[in-house]
């Protein structure tokens, strides 16, 4: 499976090949590693 993560703030540190997780309160629902990192102009 492949999932979109899109986050609501911009995140210093995130690379390809590192692991993210999800969680939903103090519960691990799910997590991947990173394949890609696209960068946007956040200054809309």
């Amino acid at each position: 499976s492949v999932y979109e993560v899109d986050l609501v703030q911009a995140t210093l540190g995130v690379a390809p090949g590192q692991f993210g997780v999800l969680y939903q309160n103090t519960k691990l629902v799910g997590g991947g590693r990173i394949s890609t990192k696209i960068l946007e102009d956040v200054n809309e």
